[in-house]
Parts: C-alpha cells; structure tokens; sequence
C-alpha cells in the first residue's frame, strides 16, 4: 500500500483543516495517510508515495509562510521523479489576478522537479464555498479511483 503524506500551507487555519480532514477520511478508508504540521521538503517525501499539498493564498498570490522552507527546497531543485501529487488551491476569486496563486505555483514547482501530477489542481473559491472540506473530500475520493 502506498504512502499518502499531505501538507498544509495556512494563514488563518482553513487549509490545514481541509488537510486534516482528507488525512482522517484517507486513513479510515485503509490507506496509510499522514499530516505533516511542519512541511519541511525532505521529511514529507521520505518513504512517500504521493504527496497532497492543501494551500491557501496570501498577499498577492504568495505562499503562506509555513511552507515556505518547502518551497525553497523545491526550488534548489529537488529530484522527485518517483513522487506523485495533487495540489488543493484555496484562494478568494474577488482577488482575479491571484486567484490560487499558491496552489498554482506549488503546482509548477513540483512539476518541475519532475514530479507527477494525478490531477489539475483544485481549486476552492472562498467566495463560493463556506466548508472547502465538502468539496475537497469528494475530490480526494474521486482521485484514489484513478
């Protein structure tokens, strides 16, 4: 069985809630899922299979600052051929031109170090969804059919 780590870049909690939340549903559904609260780049893939990334967006489509030592590691150009991922974007499409920024540019970079994505990033627009869980739960189902 594989290894399922998920990470959360926050500033108000909303997305670690999310992450917590697919953790909870993926371990009751048998696999073996972890959160990682620290997201330091050599831990979360350590023995891991597929990687979830849960951001929301700050400022002008920045990364939250608690991923950001994730982000520089991915961007001292890390080798994750062997790492599969998917990336949950909370963002507020009132802000048009940073619309899920950091999911997006989560995305890139971990495209870039040659890892494989298993699906578009999701992307959970506050101005439409009160409970991003409700959306990203169906989703992370949806994906573990694949």
């Amino acid at each position: 069985m594989s290894q399922i780590n998920i990470i959360a870049g926050t500033v108000y909690g909303s997305a670690q809630f999310v992450a917590e939340e697919l953790a909870q549903s993926l371990s009751d559904a048998g696999h073996n899922a972890t959160f990682y609260e620290n997201a330091e780049l050599d831990t979360v893939i350590e023995g891991c299979d597929t990687l979830i990334v849960c951001s929301s967006t700050t400022g002008s489509g920045d990364i939250p600052d608690n991923l950001s030592a994730f982000y520089s590691g991915l961007k001292d150009g890390a080798d994750l051929a062997n790492l599969r991922f998917a990336v949950v974007a909370l963002g507020d499409s009132s802000y048009l031109d940073s619309y899920c920024g950091a999911g997006h540019t989560l995305h890139a970079a971990l495209e870039d170090c040659g890892a494989e994505p298993i699906a578009a990033p999701l992307e959970i627009d506050a101005c439409e969804v009160d409970t991003p869980e409700d959306v990203a739960l169906p989703w992370v189902e949806d994906l573990l059919k694949l």
